[in-house]
């Protein structure tokens, strides 16, 4: 993901179905950078595809650019729904029965992690 951040080819935003201090705190604690990085939480909308759209928004503003093509990278049922639902790609992350779960909704990439940062980024130009 920290490697996204220097990418000029890609501009990352925040979406998440958490209260914003919840997803902070844990985006932290991963260790990836919040500062200077669009978002949006549950603080912002009810919901999914509502907060999705206004971290685009967001990102578009902040960016200064408008962003056509948009790809959302989650790990639950519920995202792929949401992406599909405002017309985004998605990247699944996930391994074992939750993968197979987001196969069977339509996602076409789904990775167990983000290790594989070639073939991640190769998704994403998809």
């Amino acid at each position: 993901m920290k490697r996204l951040l220097v990418s000029p080819e890609h501009e990352l935003v925040y979406a998440g179905g958490g209260w914003a201090a919840s997803a902070i705190f844990k985006l932290k604690s991963a260790n990836l950078l919040i500062e200077n990085i669009p978002h949006a939480f549950s603080d912002d909308d009810d919901s999914r595809e509502g907060i999705m759209t206004i971290a685009h928004s967001r990102a578009e503003k902040y960016y200064s650019q408008m962003f056509p093509n948009v790809v959302y990278v989650g790990d639950g049922i519920w995202d792929i729904r949401s992406a599909k639902k405002l017309g985004y790609s998605f990247i699944g992350i996930a391994s074992g029965n939750e993968a197979q779960a987001l196969y069977k909704e339509g996602a076409t990439y789904v990775f167990p992690n983000y290790n594989d940062y070639k073939s991640f980024l190769a998704a994403l130009s998809n």
